[in-house]
């Protein structure tokens, strides 16, 4: 996604690194190194690629959002970093969301506040959302399909561009997997050991609708 929008040739931390070991692939001086999402990255990684960087004379510049989901490995050097020093930028408006109270929400979310919840079941955002089933795949890659559980009408065919741009297979996905994706609506399961960075990351995915699906029971905690 990053390299469409900027188009410039992009990898990931893990991929960059094993061609720096194999390859001898490295920074030059002046390089301006740009690492998305850096909440996600590890400590050690991102010792590594600031190491290097520097003793190239390249400067490295992390982005993401130290509030929101962290590295599977040994993780929050952002968050480190950030509230360590005095000079790190931070972005004060929300541009994502097409309702003004949902922009309120979702920084309310990102804060840990369990009121901002509260809004999103006062606007109805608590439903159930529904799934098409391919019922015919061609070989120009366009593919037929039927809303889910119908079986008769309603059959769509979809072009082959929009196939492999816009579809995916319909399966339930992580929060870590949904970081960066931006959709028009997204259903969220809300289960009692979700933290709030792991909520914040969900809320903040939809553009118009989002519907959280849960247990009168349900709280999210904050995390440790």
């Amino acid at each position: 996604m990053l390299a469409e929008d900027l188009g410039i040739t992009t990898e990931n931390l893990a991929k960059w690194w094993q061609n720096h070991l194999v390859y001898g692939e490295t920074f030059r001086a002046g390089q301006l190194v740009l690492i998305d999402e850096a909440s996600l990255a590890g400590t050690l990684p991102l010792d590594r690629i600031t190491a290097i960087a520097a003793d190239a004379g390249a400067k490295v510049l992390l982005v993401g959002d130290y509030a929101q989901l962290q590295s599977v490995d040994a993780g929050g050097a952002l968050s480190l970093l950030v509230h360590d020093r005095v000079d790190a930028p931070e972005l004060i408006d929300v541009h994502r969301f097409i309702h003004e109270w949902e922009k309120a929400a979702s920084l309310g979310l990102r804060q840990g506040n369990p009121e901002s919840i509260d809004l999103y079941v006062a606007h109805d955002r608590v439903r159930n959302g529904d799934r098409w089933a391919v019922i015919g795949v061609h070989r120009n890659g366009s593919i037929d399909v039927r809303r889910h559980g119908r079986r008769w009408g309603s059959t769509v065919l979809l072009p082959a561009e929009y196939v492999g741009r816009h579809v995916e297979l319909g399966y339930a996905i992580t929060a870590h997997r949904a970081q960066g994706i931006t959709t028009d609506t997204a259903h969220v399961v809300v289960a009692p050991g979700m933290t709030r960075t792991g909520g914040c990351r969900w809320c903040g995915r939809a553009a118009s609708r989002l519907a959280t699906l849960t247990r009168s029971s349900t709280r999210m905690r904050s995390d440790r």
